[in-house]
């Protein structure tokens, strides 16, 4: 499995902490590092919880 890009996530966000700009709400992380990073560095593992942003958008385009 390829490394989630953060940025193309529906649950990454811009917070307005000069400390921790970038956060996950799905698992509630705030850091300087993307979450994708620190969830690898804490688990080994690569995120299991991205979702592409414009996968949602097709969702809701189908359900209209």
């Amino acid at each position: 499995m390829p490394k989630p890009d953060c940025f193309r996530c529906l649950y990454f966000a811009l917070t307005w902490e000069p400390t921790h700009p970038k956060a996950c709400k799905l698992f509630g992380i705030k850091s300087s590092q993307l979450p994708s990073v620190v969830i690898f560095n804490s688990s080994g593992e690569h995120c299991n919880g991205f979702i592409h942003k414009d996968a949602m958008k097709v969702q809701k385009e189908e359900e209209d």
